[in-house]
């Protein structure tokens, strides 16, 4: 049994996939490798997204129908005392069988509330809403000739070069133990080089998540360490915090920071 992020090793080595639904958090299975599973969870979606628009179909066609007999009972209300010569038993059987329908569209949406398809969630998302600052420089950072050899020997980074641009956005990629964390942490200066040189122009800095990030001894809420520096409504910092797809309710907001694993932070 694997846990794994890495979707390639995945489609090469396993045969089963088991989902934690996110929803009811009920464990499912999946016969195949990832993009088996993949191709799965898009037919379960839309098979759920036509149920739900086939049942809010129906509901709104039952409700519709459902107001309009209501008016048609009105329209057959008994006259008044001096017109009760016009209200023979033909008007009165009208009226009952008007009645009865009435009752059976209530009992349909009744029954349809009851086996109520929940509304298919938005697809997670992540939107990264950067602050710019103003930069009079063209490029955000600059790395010239890098090169590491590690204290066996081994050569790790050689004379790596690039230049990110000031609106560009970069994926850094490579298999275990080729040198990204340790590229990443002499950008952050955590670590030396032992050559070359990286420049990054006033007045940007860096966030840096580490790959061995702890939240230990935070016993914030999510929400609560999100919103320490921000001004404003408590309702505004929530639907801030929601829009960035990371966290998908309130009560998800309201984790503490040191219950959080590290795919969450």
């Amino acid at each position: 049994m694997i846990a794994s992020h890495d979707r390639r090793f995945l489609n090469c080595v396993v045969t089963k996939v088991f989902e934690i639904d996110e929803h009811d958090h009920q464990l499912r299975t999946y016969v195949g490798n990832y993009d088996a599973y993949r191709q799965q969870k898009l037919i379960e979606r839309r098979r759920w997204e036509e149920q739900y628009e086939l049942q809010q179909e129906e509901l709104n066609v039952l409700r519709t129908r459902l107001h309009d007999k209501a008016r048609q009972i009105g329209h057959h209300r008994p006259p008044k005392d001096h017109d009760k010569s016009a209200y023979d038993a033909r008007g009165q059987s009208v009226q009952r069988a008007v009645s009865r329908n009435l009752r059976s569209v209530q009992t349909r949406i009744d029954q349809l509330k009851k086996e109520m398809v929940r509304r298919p969630p938005e697809p997670l998302k992540f939107h990264a809403n950067f602050i710019r600052e103003r930069v009079n420089s063209p490029y955000s950072l600059s790395v010239s000739e890098l090169s590491l050899r590690l204290n066996d020997g081994r050569r790790l980074l050689k004379k790596v070069r690039f230049t990110l641009g000031r609106d560009e956005h970069m994926l850094l990629t490579g298999p275990n133990g080729a040198g990204k964390s340790t590229l990443l942490d002499i950008i952050v200066q955590r670590r030396q080089a032992d050559e070359g040189q990286v420049f990054i122009p006033s007045p940007i800095k860096i966030g840096y998540l580490r790959q061995d990030a702890s939240p230990q001894g935070i016993q914030l809420s999510v929400l609560d360490y999100f919103r320490q520096e921000l001004v404003g409504a408590l309702d505004e910092h929530v639907t801030q915090l929601l829009s960035f797809g990371l966290y998908t309710s309130f009560d998800d907001c309201l984790m503490r920071v040191d219950q959080l694993s590290p795919g969450q932070l």
